[in-house]
């Protein structure tokens, strides 16, 4: 299996053509992750490109990333993951930005995200829940069950297998 992870329907929509479609439509099974993280960026040549690539046989999730100011309230994030739904797109991953020399605005605080994402789920009958993923030295997926509360600037983590580490997610 092939996992294609692209912003090209969101950034250069006319870069999926009917040749390309075609090639994929060859190498099956190929599924495509976007990543789309405003409902501004679901636009009629995104969904024009989306429908190629769904028509072409991949399946298609989008993996989006949390971000402050953009899209970490209710109102947007249902609106993302309504207009992906009715593009056939499914709202697959919630990425926790990472802190990255010159990002830390954007950042926003693992507890905001479990309010905002589950909301925005429900609207669209909990197709699904867009699971949190962050880079982690254990465990690529963090879930309420794994949180273990906050020491400061950082939120306490605990992998499947029992180890502990503390994951920088300033308040």
């Amino acid at each position: 299996m092939i996992r294609l992870g692209t912003r090209l329907p969101v950034t250069l929509p006319c870069r999926v053509t009917e040749a390309l479609c075609r090639l994929l439509e060859r190498r099956h099974p190929i599924w495509v992750n976007t990543h789309f993280n405003h409902p501004k960026e679901l636009t009629a040549d995104a969904a024009e490109a989306i429908d190629k690539l769904t028509r072409a046989g991949c399946p298609v999730g989008n993996q989006s990333v949390l971000l402050r100011g953009i899209n970490d309230d209710v109102a947007t994030m249902k609106a993302l993951c309504e207009g992906l739904v009715r593009m056939r797109v499914r709202p697959y991953y919630c990425y926790q930005a990472q802190l990255l020399e010159g990002t830390a605005h954007f950042r926003v605080p693992i507890e905001r995200r479990r309010r905002v994402v589950p909301c925005a789920a429900r609207s669209h009958q909990r197709l699904r829940d867009p699971a949190l993923r962050a880079r982690t030295p254990y465990e690529s997926a963090l879930t309420h069950a794994y949180l273990r509360g906050r020491e400061g600037d950082s939120v306490v983590v605990e992998s499947y297998d029992g180890r502990i580490w503390r994951e920088p997610n300033p308040l």
